[in-house]
């Protein structure tokens, strides 16, 4: 499998509906990757994601310890919601990475309130240190 030796370029192009990268790769030869500006968030959070995994794994492995599941969510900054012409339920969540979008009917919108009322329920159960 080629390995990104080094990232050599990048570049808007299409008008900034997409973004080109140059990589040379650990043979000597170069290869472009374009990312079309709407999946540009998308692709930031799984270079993110699977880059905190790898941390985690490498501390995990060196202690000796064994390693389940690591999952690294967006993490919300703000919330919007709306409905779409189909009849959908909108959630769009601000993030560092862009907004992130989720669109679902209205019964599994009131799963997720239940689900999510349950979650702060429990949240409210526990001990929080005071923060000044």
């Amino acid at each position: 499998m080629p390995t990104i030796k080094s990232v050599l370029l990048s570049r808007s192009v299409l008008g900034g509906h997409s973004i080109e990268l140059d990589f040379v790769l650990n043979d000597g030869t170069t290869h472009t990757l374009q990312i079309p500006y709407e999946r540009i968030p998308h692709t930031i959070h799984a270079i993110k994601s699977a880059a905190s995994v790898a941390e985690t794994q490498q501390k995990v492995f060196s202690s000796g310890q064994s390693m389940f599941s690591v999952v690294v969510p967006y993490r919300a900054t703000d919330v919007r919601t709306a409905h779409s012409s189909d009849g959908l339920v909108v959630v769009e969540f601000a993030t560092p990475e862009g907004p992130m979008q989720v669109a679902m009917p209205s019964n599994l919108t009131e799963k997720t309130i239940q689900r999510l009322r349950a979650e702060l329920e429990k949240l409210g159960k526990q001990q929080f240190p005071k923060t000044s």
